[in-house]
């Protein structure tokens, strides 16, 4: 699935912005992760895996274009290592939350997890705004999120 949207969503990235793109799939993850923790039937989790995959195909490789076009008096490679630590420290404290949270109740960590991807999507966008004025169609072709500035 993941495959058959990743050019269609390329294209909203270069043809619009990616910073747009990253928004929509932000979004979409979390739908995806809200829809597959609020019903738990095959037939809405495959619905939900589809919306998440289409979210991701929205912020594969856009993400990265979009700090590699904002980072361009840095050694790359360095802000991308960053990146990738933080990931991993992230994916870590994601393994132990959802452990726990999955011991109470197992669908409280997708709930959860959907609940943060809204979140996330709502600072990159807020954060957007500040960068570039009190537009929210500006906001979507802002600066990066905040977040990215404070992972640095």
């Amino acid at each position: 699935m993941v495959n058959l949207f990743e050019m269609p969503t390329g294209v909203v990235a270069d043809l619009y912005s990616r910073r747009r793109s990253v928004l929509i799939g932000m979004f979409l993850y979390g739908l995806g992760f809200l829809m597959e923790g609020a019903l738990p039937w095959f037939a809405p989790v495959l619905l939900a895996q589809v919306v998440w995959g289409c979210g991701d195909t929205f912020i594969t490789g856009a993400l990265e274009a979009w700090i590699a076009s904002e980072e361009e008096d840095k050694p790359i490679d360095k802000v991308f290592l960053r990146g990738s630590q933080m990931g991993q420290i992230g994916g870590v404290l994601g393994v132990v939350l959802g452990t726990l949270l999955g011991n109470i109740n197992l669908q409280m960590p997708l709930i959860l997890g959907a609940v943060c991807a809204c979140c996330w999507g709502w600072c990159w966008f807020a954060s957007c705004q500040k960068y570039a004025g009190d537009l929210p169609v500006k906001a979507l072709t802002g600066s990066p999120p905040l977040i990215f500035w404070m992972t640095r």
